[in-house]
């Protein structure tokens, strides 16, 4: 079965090309095929994969649903984005599914202990269980073209990743299940 994912927010920032990666890297090492699209103008996903965009022909990357940052900004876009998710299930495609993930999370920012909480009792249905923290391994493995699991297999944001990507292998299954 072929499931299509996108990764969205309209907020930059919130660590999108970095799931993308991360995750559809995590998804490889489960034996799932991966088919990356970056759709970025500025080929952000192109480039952390060590690639350069300017020699590629055809530039083909992927793309995946997630999104926020445990943030006030963030979180306030992510009820755009939401709503939108929402509208075009309404309007065009009732398949449609979406889901949040928290990303950028500093357990040692208060701010961020709240915005969680308040995600957490207004989005439990949609958030998933795994938070992707601070870990400045996943903002120095682009640099080197390397997704975190490969540049650092052991950090916390890689291990943080697999499990993402365990969590949400288990819930396609799941819902395939009671389907």
């Amino acid at each position: 079965m072929t499931n299509i994912l996108a990764i969205s927010n309209q907020k930059g920032g919130v660590a999108k090309t970095t799931t993308c990666l991360s995750l559809g890297v995590c998804l490889a090492e489960m034996g799932k095929t991966v088919l990356l699209i970056d759709l970025d103008p500025q080929a952000s996903l192109t480039l952390s994969l060590g690639l350069k965009p300017e020699s590629l022909r055809h530039a083909v990357d992927v793309a995946l649903l997630g999104n926020t940052q445990a943030e006030y900004y963030a979180a306030r876009s992510l009820r755009q984005v939401i709503d939108l998710a929402k509208l075009v299930r309404e309007k065009t495609n009732a398949r449609l599914a979406y889901r949040v993930l928290v990303t950028m999370y500093d357990r040692r920012n208060k701010i961020y202990h709240v915005i969680l909480e308040q995600m957490q009792a207004s989005l439990s249905a949609v958030l998933f269980k795994t938070i992707i923290e601070v870990d400045t391994k996943l903002k120095e493995s682009p640099a080197f073209g390397q997704p975190i699991t490969l540049y650092t297999p052991n950090t916390r944001g890689a291990q943080q990743y697999r499990e993402f990507a365990r969590e949400l292998m288990n819930d396609g299954r799941e819902s395939q299940a009671s389907a």
